[in-house]
């Protein structure tokens, strides 16, 4: 039983290093900025979203054994390909990874000599290249090196933050408002493509120990404790930086998301601490671009090129394609990826629930409930586009 508890809860803390990068740190900043006292109701939102959504596709595609194509596969065989194309790219070097390297460029700007972003990517790259070029070593140097360094340095600032600072400001906002606000937030994190790429990783942790012998239920069932764990973690360390931005981010509004937390550390700890800040904040990008970046160039060695390309040049083109749109900074990055999320993502979310539905329940349709949620999701964003184009 003791090495039940110390598996789960070592992948406990795999699973919140790999969810934990980007758009967990900066989102949450936002939300408590903007809804200072009634934070409690934002949070709600944000935590149904970025937490239990992101959980529930975790243990959707452990039940198809963390195999995407299995899990995709049942759109069809060309719409399933064609949709873990576009993830792929979505989590790749397209979207969620350079948004990842200039989260981590505009903390630790501060503390470096001046440096232009796509100078900083191609070093912070260049570093994840020599992690991943290795890829059996992965799960060592995340589980037992980067988790407890992210972790730890989360924890120091949140306690040092929340004790200070001045009270929250007073929010005239509805409840409601403030409730769907926070699951926008939650939702652009984008971690249900997270779990579901990430899926492999977690059924690879669990078959690991030879002291276990795991039949599907047992899988689930332990994969369900290890969720709950990184779900509490990660709702600790959301409350918290929520909490960072309310008492202590009064007049930053105008920042964008990286510099609001760059200038919170500076006020909460001062130079020395936002230093501490900074390296945890590149941490955290460091081991989520590690994950994403295996997962990506495993994908294509093996399903694009077909081998046919050595690893290590796969992973050098697929790095060195991310420091395009990583060049462009931030604001940029978050502007032309949100029409697509907004259409994307939704449809996701169906497949995770009709899989997971199918896997329980025997509930064997699918295209259908896709398809009509992409194509109403379609029209609404086509709708948005053309009313800001009027208004």
């Amino acid at each position: 039983m003791q090495s039940f508890y110390r598996r789960v809860f070592q992948i406990s803390l795999v699973v919140f290093a790999l969810l934990f990068g980007a758009g967990n740190l900066i989102f949450p900043l936002r939300v408590g900025l903007a809804s200072g006292d009634q934070s409690f109701w934002s949070m709600a939102g944000f935590l149904l979203t970025g937490v239990v959504l992101p959980l529930v596709g975790l243990l959707a595609i452990i039940t198809f054994d963390g195999d995407y194509n299995a899990f995709f596969g049942r759109l069809g065989q060309w719409w399933g390909q064609l949709a873990i194309f576009l993830c792929m790219l979505t989590i790749g070097p397209v979207i969620v990874m350079p948004r990842i390297v200039t989260v981590a460029y505009e903390m630790m700007a501060p503390f470096l000599p001046p440096l232009p972003v796509w100078a900083f990517a191609v070093i912070f790259l260049a570093m994840v290249f020599a992690v991943t070029y290795r890829p059996t070593k992965l799960l060592d140097i995340i589980g037992k090196i980067l988790s407890p360094l992210k972790v730890t340095s989360l924890l120091v600032i949140i306690l040092a933050g929340v004790f200070t600072g001045l009270p929250a400001q007073s929010i005239d906002i509805s409840k409601w408002n403030l409730f769907s606000m926070g699951a926008i937030y939650g939702y652009g994190t984008l971690d249900v493509l997270g779990t579901v790429f990430f899926g492999a990783i977690v059924v690879k942790l669990l078959r690991i120990d030879p002291e276990f012998d795991l039949n599907m239920r047992q899988r689930i069932r332990t994969a369900a404790y290890a969720s709950f764990g990184a779900a509490t973690l990660l709702s600790f360390v959301y409350i918290g930086m929520a909490a960072l931005a309310a008492f202590h981010g009064q007049g930053l509004e105008s920042l964008n998301e990286a510099e609001l937390f760059s200038r919170i550390s500076f006020r909460v700890l001062g130079t020395y601490g936002a230093a501490l800040i900074g390296f945890t904040v590149f941490i955290a990008c460091f081991t989520t671009t590690v994950a994403l970046t295996a997962v990506f160039t495993e994908y294509v060695y093996n399903t694009i090129v077909k081998k046919r390309v050595s690893y290590p040049k796969v992973l050098s083109a697929n790095l060195m394609l991310c420091v395009i749109p990583a060049s462009f900074g931030l604001s940029a990055i978050m502007d032309f990826s949100m029409p697509f999320i907004k259409m994307m993502y939704p449809a996701l979310i169906m497949v995770v629930f009709c899989n997971l539905a199918y896997k329980l329940w025997g509930f064997r349709p699918i295209k259908g409930p896709v398809a009509l949620t992409l194509l109403v999701m379609i029209a609404l964003t086509l709708r948005t586009y053309m009313m800001s184009l009027a208004g």
